[in-house]
């Protein structure tokens, strides 16, 4: 019941920037990586709780109604999370949007750098040192066209 209540906290989080974002996609991704072993611990709980009381075995009896909610807390938290996701899809298809766009100026200016660079870079032997410093220094030192 600890875990059905802690995650929710990061999952009800306001998405506005990218930083709640991120809040709560890790809650989301906390709560995929737990499910499939979250869930198959209540089927062989289900079984002792079953064969102790067929068995008449005397079992307090918060232990079947604390089950019992356990598993509708369970099952709370993964339609939150569902709920939660699709109602901040489009949040994170912007963020995811601006990323890719990000990226891909990155990208161009990485290209742009290169062109300029091994347009101007000193690639083969020369007796003019002075000239080779003095593009590599304009290259470094970010004086656009150096030489």
């Amino acid at each position: 019941l600890t875990y059905c209540a802690t995650p929710s906290v990061s999952l009800e989080t306001d998405v506005f920037d990218p930083a709640s974002l991120e809040v709560v996609l890790i809650a989301q991704r906390a709560l995929r990586r737990r499910e499939r072993a979250t869930d198959m611990c209540f089927e062989p709980l289900r079984i002792t709780i079953a064969m102790l009381s067929r068995y008449a075995v005397i079992i307090p009896e918060e232990v079947p109604r604390d089950f019992e909610l356990a598993q509708k807390a369970w099952a709370a938290l993964k339609q939150k999370a569902l709920l939660i996701k699709s109602r901040h899809q489009d949040v994170q298809d912007k963020e995811a949007a601006a990323l890719k766009s990000r990226s891909t100026m990155f990208a161009k200016k990485i290209s742009d750098f290169r062109e300029a660079f091994l347009a101007v870079v000193p690639l083969e032997f020369s007796d003019e040192v002075e000239a080779a410093y003095a593009v590599l220094d304009g290259v470094y030192h970010g004086a656009g066209d150096a030489g």
